[in-house]
């Protein structure tokens, strides 16, 4: 199998202050390269470095002018070595709201959510856009704050100002009856629906790094092996990356023709997350410097790029696989995929035999919704 380095460097204001108007958005950035960057960039390094007066490439440091003067070089030496990446933006707001579905949606925890609407990833995602739509930015402020808290008091008037949008909305009947018999136990049972405050799962970070795993495992296809993973050096969150790495290195997940997750151990990944700092790794150099590229020209849409960075923008785009975690990727999925769903012919019988399931799940569900034993 072939073999493969990756370095990773981030870009944003990390920990858990999602509401930062200077920077809504975190990134990653991984860089996938088949040889050891720090051996074979050693004269590149130099070259560079010595034109641009500075002992390390820093692309908040560079800036747009100095990135210039060294795009074509970069450029080419990575083309010399065939490397990618893989990209990562994560809106950090979304995720406030992301949060309240996740715990409103929770079958294991809400006895009026069927596990139909919890595991099927389309059918979750439906309702997550509509409690999103519900949602106002000081709601969401006030569930990141009782979550942190774990305040049962504030995370009810939460539910009620969204529970009154629900009901006043427009969404459709079946959608606005799911969603508020949800909120309905939820305020019904407050303190099982608001968990514990969950570091891991809390943080950018680590939702970033799991996104960056999995688009690593589709970058390589299962035919590569991974024997380096270098992380620039994290001072405060480098024990969660590290355990998240460790958990979800070597699992990939794809939804099955059911629409249902299905997961894979897989060995990729035949190495442990090091950290490093940047002054001391070329690889993690490059990475930063590409990564502020692709960051200023989101951030600056109608801006012209100089032609010598969009020559090196132009390959590392045709060498990347982005992921998102932003509220314009879920409701551009969640429409393309209700799309072809709906595009499927049904037999008579086939529609019949789905009516009499939903009907017995929705009997199911109310059952449930109603007690407070076990599960049948």
């Amino acid at each position: 199998m072939k073999k493969i380095f990756v370095y990773v460097d981030e870009s944003g204001n990390t920990g858990f202050n999602l509401f930062d108007d200077n920077q809504p958005f975190f990134w990653t950035a991984a860089l996938l390269s088949p040889v050891d960057l720090q051996v074979v960039g050693t004269a590149i390094h130099k070259q560079l470095t010595a034109r641009l007066n500075m002992s390390e490439l820093h692309g908040a440091a560079l800036g747009i002018a100095g990135i210039k003067e060294i795009a074509r070089e970069l450029k080419d030496f990575l083309a010399e070595y065939g490397c990618g990446f893989v990209f990562c933006k994560f809106e950090k707001r979304y995720h406030a709201g992301t949060m309240i579905a996740q715990m409103l949606l929770d079958t294991d925890f809400n006895r009026a959510v069927s596990s139909m609407h919890d595991f099927i990833p389309l059918f979750r995602r439906m309702l997550t856009l509509n409690i999103l739509a519900g949602l106002r930015l000081k709601d969401a402020k006030e569930f990141w704050d009782a979550y942190q808290r774990r305040d049962v008091g504030r995370f009810v008037r939460v539910l009620n100002n969204l529970q009154v949008r629900v009901y006043e909305s427009s969404i459709d009947k079946r959608s606005k009856q799911l969603l508020l018999d949800a909120i309905t136990w939820a305020l019904d049972h407050p303190g099982d629906i608001l968990r514990p405050f969950d570091r891991r799962w809390a943080l950018p970070n680590v939702i970033a790094l799991d996104l960056l795993l999995e688009g690593i495992q589709q970058f390589t296809k299962g035919n590569v092996e991974v024997v380096a993973f270098y992380h620039d050096e994290q001072k405060d969150f480098g024990k969660l990356l590290k355990e998240s790495y460790e958990m979800g290195k070597n699992v990939t997940a794809h939804e099955d023709r059911m629409g249902l997750y299905k997961f894979q151990k897989v060995g990729t990944f035949r190495t442990g997350l090091e950290f490093l700092p940047s002054h001391s790794n070329i690889g993690i150099q490059i990475v930063d410097v590409v990564l502020w590229l692709v960051k200023w020209g989101a951030d600056h849409p109608d801006q012209p790029m100089p032609e010598e960075c969009q020559v090196l923008i132009n390959y590392v785009y045709e060498k990347a696989i982005n992921q998102a975690f932003t509220y314009e990727w879920l409701l551009e999925r969640t429409l393309r995929e209700y799309r072809e769903v709906m595009k499927v012919s049904l037999t008579p019988e086939q529609e019949e035999m789905g009516k009499r399931f939903i009907a017995d799940r929705e009997a199911y569900r109310k059952r449930r919704m109603t007690s407070e034993g076990a599960d049948d």
